[in-house]
């Protein structure tokens, strides 16, 4: 068959395929490919072999001037075979953002009429000139900023991601920073592979640059790693060990993200749920605020004195009536301008506001109560409990002698007589209590 040329040679079918720039390459950019890029070019191989093997058996030498159809449409359906391998549809092709090559390798397909060798040879040699040049670009980006391999849409021949080869430093983070790469830097490792020239050195700079140990790698990271330079060693498709260990890399960051994602959100819902307890902690101490603190101000309640006291300031008062009002509305807070006062009117205060409910049958009437003992009275905890009313019995000893007078009077219900059953005041520990 003809491929056409202007000399008009001829060539069998097996010079097809042998001579197209099939050949192994030695540069690096071709060993990048050679390395990565069996599948791509077998089918280019395989696609050529069938437009070939679907012509007429006698047409494979057909001399003369190339008139022939059959000729032109296989001709025509090699040329689009080479054309997608040129400028190939995937979007993560190295050359996708760069117009010159388009531009380039379209002009030059629209020269050809009828393929020829030289056609091809021209083709291969504007792409292998625009990927060293593209290359050497990236190279000499990593010399002065580390971040000038970080385009991961980067292909060799859309085979080998030269992001991906090129960028595990900052890319592969996935397992906790999974890799250390002191071994190589990326740019070692593309050069190193230049100077390859067998599949075991290849798998050596693959095993040092992505599997390098570190001091501190965790557990999960030495599996990791040693795993995949197993896979390396073994010489296998190195394409292959690269996909896994990509595939394997995303999915243990997966994993980890959605893990800190999940720890996260428990995170949240634990500080959202500490919000809106302290939220209603603050509103309950706003509301009891409100509600034994009617007014910001008041008068000094020592006999004489009616000195005007800002409330919002510490102020001494009397603890007694502070706790009664704690347990019921009906009893009024007794403040003072200092300690002098608050002592002077202890006694007239006492004897007033702090009135045995037993009466006259208390054990210490006339008395108020025990002399100088306030740490035994208390209010009846049923009657507050049924809020039959705030019932103050100067002592212990009063409330349980005049318990059953005091239950058939107020008491809904029979209760007991129990020793629990008189809340004693309490203070708060930071109070002081004055003489």
């Amino acid at each position: 068959m003809s491929v056409g040329s202007e000399a008009q040679p001829t060539y069998s079918k097996s010079t097809a395929i042998s001579d197209s720039n099939l050949t192994p390459a030695q540069t690096h950019d071709e060993k990048l490919v050679v390395d990565k890029s069996t599948s791509r070019r077998q089918n280019l191989k395989n696609l050529i072999q069938r437009v070939l093997d679907s012509s007429p058996p006698n047409s494979e030498h057909q001399p003369g001037p190339s008139g022939c159809h059959t000729c032109f449409l296989e001709n025509q359906k090699i040329l689009e075979a080479y054309y997608n391998y040129f400028l190939s549809n995937d979007p993560n092709e190295w050359y996708e953002e760069i117009p010159e090559y388009k531009s380039a390798i379209q002009g030059r397909f629209q020269q050809i009429q009828n393929p020829t060798l030289d056609d091809l040879e021209d083709l291969n040699s504007i792409s292998q000139s625009m990927l060293r040049k593209y290359l050497d670009k990236i190279l000499n980006d990593t010399d002065s900023d580390d971040n000038g391999l970080h385009n991961s849409s980067m292909t060799a021949k859309g085979d080998l991601t030269i992001g991906l080869l090129t960028n595990q430093c900052g890319r592969n983070n996935s397992i906790e920073r999974q890799h250390s790469y002191s071994s190589l830097n990326a740019k070692q490792l593309v050069l190193g592979l230049q100077e390859a020239r067998t599949r075991v050195e290849r798998a050596l700079l693959y095993t040092q640059f992505y599997c390098a140990p570190s001091e501190n790698d965790t557990h999960q990271q030495k599996n990791f790693k040693s795993k995949y330079a197993r896979s390396f060693e073994s010489c296998g498709s190195h394409e292959e060990v690269l996909e896994a260990l990509r595939k394997e890399a995303q999915t243990l960051h997966h994993d980890k993200v959605t893990a800190l994602r999940k720890e996260l959100n428990e995170l949240q819902l634990a500080q959202s749920a500490h919000l809106k307890n302290k939220a209603r902690k603050a509103e309950k101490v706003q509301r009891l605020l409100e509600r034994t603190l009617p007014f910001r101000n008041a008068n000094c309640s020592f006999k004489g004195c009616g000195k005007r006291l800002d409330l919002s300031e510490e102020n001494p008062e009397c603890a007694v009536c502070e706790w009664l009002v704690s347990k019921g509305r009906s009893r009024t807070r007794f403040y003072y301008c200092s300690a002098k006062h608050a002592t002077e009117d202890f006694d007239d205060h006492d004897r007033l506001q702090h009135q045995c409910s037993a009466g006259d049958r208390c054990l210490f009437y006339p008395k108020i109560g025990p002399p100088g003992n306030l740490f035994g009275a208390g209010v009846c905890l049923p009657c507050l409990e049924s809020k039959e009313g705030l019932f103050y019995y100067c002592s212990t000893e009063c409330y349980y002698q005049n318990f059953d007078w005091h239950a058939q009077r107020h008491h809904l219900f029979n209760h007991p007589q129990e020793s629990n059953n008189l809340e004693i005041i309490t203070f708060a520990r930071d109070m002081k209590i004055l003489s």
